[in-house]
Order: C-alpha cells, then sequence, then structure tokens
C-alpha cells in the first residue's frame, strides 16, 4: 500500500502509463495485457505480462493496481513459468474478487 495523497497526479492512467514504463524499461518486460478494471469497488488498472529470466525463460506475471481511499494498493501474481500461470490463474482471480478494501482509520503508519 502506498499513500499517494502527496502525488500531483493520482489517476488510474498515471499509474499505468508508470508501471507499463517500469515493464518494459530496458526491454525487460513485454505486456500482453493492459486493462481497467475494478476489484472490491474501486477503479483498478491490470496488467499481464512476460518478463525474461535468467536462462532466457519467460515469466508471465499479473499487476493490480488498486486505487482507494488516497492510497495505491498492488496486488501481484508472480509464477515460474507461463504454464503455471495458466494453471492458477483461476484461482488467484477468484481470491482478487473476494478482496475488500475498507477505509483506513489511521492518520499515518510509521515504520
Amino acid at each position: 500500500m502506498n499513500d499517494i495523497s502527496q502525488y500531483l497526479d493520482k489517476t488510474l492512467e498515471s499509474i499505468k502509463m508508470s508501471e507499463e514504463n517500469n515493464i518494459t524499461m530496458g526491454g525487460k518486460g513485454t505486456i500482453e495485457i493492459s486493462e481497467t478494471t475494478s476489484v472490491a469497488g474501486h477503479n483498478a488498472q491490470k496488467i499481464v505480462y512476460t518478463e525474461l529470466g535468467v536462462n532466457n525463460d519467460r515469466f508471465k506475471k499479473m499487476e493490480v493496481d488498486i486505487l482507494a481511499y488516497n492510497r495505491e494498493y498492488k496486488l501481484t501474481y508472480d509464477t515460474a513459468s507461463t504454464e503455471h500461470y495458466q494453471k492458477y490463474l483461476s484461482t488467484v482471480e477468484k481470491m482478487i474478487s473476494t478482496f475488500k478494501i475498507s477505509e483506513p482509520t489511521f492518520e499515518e503508519i510509521t515504520c
């Protein structure tokens, strides 16, 4: 969870552009899907991509960035192979559909 209240541009579009840039920077990742969705009633951006690993293996990943209550929540599904990604995708999607995001009741978290 990232507090984005201090950012000038807190839109889903700006987060999408930043994430896509991070993924494709230096040719390390290839975006397969980038779409707007909803998680727990909040706007979200889902990005599915492959990334080059050791021995030129390709790893398939999914990131879901959710904007809720002036915060960015990131869910990541990362597997060891494209085959594993497909095998467990429906389970991960069911898990994501059960997420609930409540309005924070704290002022600040310090670590």
